[in-house]
């Protein structure tokens, strides 16, 4: 997969999102309109409550919409980063989520992340990192998804990466297996590599890395 394939099929599953957030405020304000014509007309019957509750649907949408379109310019931005970064690792991890959930939906797999926003930079480019996480969630697909996936931003042995946790759901123990036996993704770019290896021996974490394949091959 190439990385303009890579940054085609986040844009599309973030299009795709934006469009269902549109259609909810659409409908939402449409029946906020609705409901206000219907208590202007009735003296009896109040629809307050129910009018809050659409204002509080659509401003949950709103916001939803503006932190996709924040991924969106981020992720198209990042293409024109330089293959040595910086990454904000954390950043990616967010963005990601944000850009690829409708898609992850249709296999039964929802995308996590903490609630950090400190930085976690590395010198990598962070379409890289889009790819590579696109990569592992492939995986997770092609052995029947229905996991939930948590990605954090994590220093680990003075190296950065991705912690990729395998939250829950019922196919949990066929992804962790299919994780665990695929050490290396093929390269993100040519002279780069992505890593990934257990994060414990005990619990169902991963830890992602990038780094130069060179560099790679002096280390082993």
């Amino acid at each position: 997969m190439t990385e303009r394939r890579c940054v085609a099929r986040l844009f599309a599953s973030a299009v795709h999102e934006l469009r269902n957030i549109l259609a909810v405020i659409r409908e939402s304000t449409g029946l906020g309109i609705d409901l206000l014509d219907m208590e202007q007309k009735s003296a009896e019957n109040s629809h307050q409550a129910r009018l809050h509750t659409v204002l509080e649907d659509s401003q949950k949408a709103v916001r939803q919409g503006a932190a996709l379109s924040d991924a969106m310019d981020y992720l198209a931005y990042a293409s024109d980063i330089e293959t040595n970064g910086p990454c904000d690792i954390t950043r990616v991890c967010h963005d990601f989520c944000l850009l690829y959930a409708r898609e992850a939906r249709s296999s039964k797999i929802t995308l996590l992340t903490d609630d950090g926003e400190d930085p976690v930079w590395a010198q990598f480019s962070p379409v890289l990192l889009f790819r590579a996480l696109l990569d592992v969630v492939d995986l997770c697909t092609s052995v029947g998804g229905q996991v939930s996936l948590k990605f954090s931003g994590e220093r680990r042995n003075k190296h950065e990466g991705v912690k990729i946790e395998v939250v829950a759901g019922t196919n949990r123990e066929l992804v962790v297996s299919a994780l665990a036996s695929c050490p290396r993704f093929e390269g993100p770019r040519i002279g780069w590599m992505a890593k990934l290896m257990p994060w414990t021996s005990q619990d169902p974490c991963f830890f992602l890395t990038i780094s130069e394949a060179e560099a790679q091959t002096e280390n082993h």
